[in-house]
């Protein structure tokens, strides 16, 4: 019964958001708040309105339209953390970051702590129900949503949204300070209870600069897949850092999904299936063109090529995208070695963990999801998996070499090569050059 009333109460709302969307297109054109970067005009031509397209995420669909000059709403949804923010606000695009200035509380504490203001540019649509299924832009989440988990990644910190707070213009009312919302109830995400002394990742608390969300600016120059699996590993990323308290273990298998899932997209971006089937597996390759065909080559490597080498997929990307040591760091004892030879012998140890976590069922060693200690002295945590020889702990026992990194340097790690990623993907010069 419930479950009836819960579904009924989504269709409710859905219904509710559809006829304010209606309502609000039918009203016009609407101005944005005063707070708000308005479009620009001409008055001897206005700007055409954008054309309707199904190639992106609702986050650069509205951004495109809205440099277009369409803008038909302006919506506030509240940003939920449990970190403290310096810097009044950010803007990118439609898109305007104000900070709430919440009161620093003790750690894991998670209130609203930012506004999300955005011009809803994009045109109110009915449902459509094809025929057949369709996941190519499916990520599990609305605008708002892609908007926080691209703000977790930037910021390097928990972040969920909230229900629509308020709304301006739209056809729905005059006033200039905006009329409040209630009907869209979204969960709101308990405070973060840390199971052991201190956190796993300590790197998660404390302070943000408004201006890293300035990351988004180089949004509107992604292709649509590009953006698809960018916001698919933020996401990842996200759900990472709201669970690695408790289920450290999960965490880690989404921090190794959110790099592998971004290395697909690099290095389908590589050249076609074909070639790359030929640089993985030359000698098969050619066995199979010369005894068979180009044809069945080219199934072949349609059918197969992203799925070989997948190891050697991700330690590629990681590396071509290998971020500088973090600053500050603990003493020399307790760093790890930051080159590439370390990273690659590591990611190769973490990927095999992964896998034998969802082949298997083994759990990543528990030593990795310890909280890192932070000695007298040091202003940076310990880098490493485990600081003696070897050590032993619920049924298990493994030697140093087998821990190469704790979680709380994997995390910045997994963030740090995304964004180098990110800033690549948003320079057409520097992608050109990667793929020469």
């Amino acid at each position: 019964m419930k479950g009836l009333l819960a579904v009924i109460a989504s269709l409710i709302q859905s219904a509710r958001r559809w006829i304010y969307d209606i309502h609000s297109r039918s009203h016009g054109e609407q101005s944005m708040s005063s707070n708000t970067k308005q479009p620009a005009k001409n008055d001897s031509a206005a700007p055409p309105p954008a054309e309707p397209t199904e190639d992106h995420l609702p986050i650069i669909d509205n951004w495109l339209r809205f440099d277009r000059g369409a803008t038909f709403s302006t919506l506030e949804f509240p940003l939920y953390t449990d970190v403290s923010f310096t810097g009044d606000m950010q803007q990118s695009g439609p898109y305007i970051f104000l900070n709430l200035i919440a009161r620093e509380e003790r750690p894991g504490t998670v209130r609203p702590a930012m506004v999300l203001r955005y011009a809803e540019a994009r045109e109110g649509k009915r449902p459509t129900f094809p025929k057949k299924s369709n996941t190519d832009l499916y990520h599990g989440g609305t605008l708002v949503d892609e908007v926080a988990a691209l703000a977790a990644l930037l910021l390097g910190a928990r972040c969920a949204s909230g229900g629509l707070s308020r709304a301006f213009g739209g056809g729905l009312t005059n006033d200039p300070m905006g009329r409040p919302i209630g009907w869209e109830q979204v969960p709101i995400p308990g405070s973060i209870r840390f199971s052991r002394d201190s956190a796993i990742v300590p790197s998660a608390l404390g302070f943000r600069k408004m201006a890293l969300l300035a990351g988004l600016d180089g949004l509107p120059q992604l292709s649509k897949k590009q953006s698809v699996s960018l916001i698919r590993s933020a996401n990842l990323f996200n759900d990472a850092l709201w669970l690695c308290e408790q289920e450290p273990h999960l965490s880690w298998l989404m921090l190794v999904s959110a790099l592998e899932g971004a290395a697909v997209c690099w290095q389908q971006e590589k050249g076609s299936p074909v070639e790359r089937l030929r640089i993985s597996k030359p000698d098969f390759s050619a066995a199979i063109e010369e005894q068979f065909g180009a044809d069945l080559l080219a199934r072949v490597a349609a059918e197969f090529s992203d799925s070989l080498g997948v190891t050697k997929k991700f330690v590629d990307f990681c590396l071509a995208h290998l971020p500088p040591a973090p600053e500050p760091r603990p003493r020399e004892a307790f760093q790890i070695d930051w080159t590439p030879e370390f990273w690659q012998r590591a990611l190769r140890q973490i990927y095999q963990y992964r896998s034998k976590a969802l082949h298997e069922g083994i759990p990543f060693p528990a030593p990795l999801s310890e909280p890192p200690m932070l000695f007298e002295g040091d202003s940076a945590h310990s880098e490493r998996g485990t600081l003696g020889l070897s050590t032993n702990t619920l049924g298990g026992s493994w030697i140093a070499k087998d821990l190469p990194v704790n979680m709380n340097v994997f995390v910045q790690f997994t963030r740090s090569v995304l964004l180098n990623w990110l800033s690549k993907l948003a320079d057409p010069a520097a992608m050109a050059a990667e793929v020469e």
